[in-house]
């Protein structure tokens, strides 16, 4: 089955792309996977991220990314068992989607070892990731045939064809 990353630069519309695909096709096919509002500071550093899941709009939880800020793995643990039941290849999905890989399952290993099952699972995946962090998705790249999509050297409108015709021809 296809797994494909939108790669881009930030504010090149990976996000909204992902987000739009989801609300033009998730009343058709059962999606499940997560999104990020990314919040930045004056100097645009990341300083928040909030974690929504595809199929709901609530937050999940924050993740406070300052300097004063406790660890990532101590922010995410008490939601871990959230994130997995969500990640859980056991039930009936039709596609998962997840928005910015390389931001928090490099530093949560258990979230890592899920999202290497989704795409070693026979389920499509479709996810963004900042092309600036591509590098620390190799855990991924060097293991599974994997299609990378760059929206900074192509039209979105154009992927978001291209991943429709990808989900359906598969």
């Amino acid at each position: 089955m296809i797994k494909i990353i939108l790669s881009g630069k930030p504010g090149s519309g990976k996000s909204l792309l992902i987000s739009d695909f989801y609300t033009d096709l998730g009343s058709l096919m059962n999606m499940k996977g997560f999104q990020f509002i990314k919040h930045f500071d004056e100097k645009d550093k990341l300083e928040r991220l909030d974690f929504f899941r595809f199929s709901r709009a609530d937050i999940l939880f924050s993740a406070d990314f300052s300097s004063s800020a406790p660890s990532l793995l101590s922010q995410i643990n008490p939601h871990i068992e959230k994130i997995m039941d969500e990640l859980s290849i056991f039930q009936m999905v039709d596609i998962f989607l997840f928005d910015e890989l390389g931001l928090i399952e490099t530093e949560v290993k258990q979230l890592q070892q899920q999202i290497i099952t989704l795409f070693s699972s026979r389920i499509p995946v479709i996810a963004t990731v900042n092309s600036q962090n591509l590098d620390r998705i190799g855990y991924l790249l060097n293991r599974f045939k994997i299609k990378v999509l760059d929206l900074d050297s192509q039209d979105a409108e154009n992927i978001y064809l291209l991943l429709i015709r990808e989900l359906y021809d598969s």
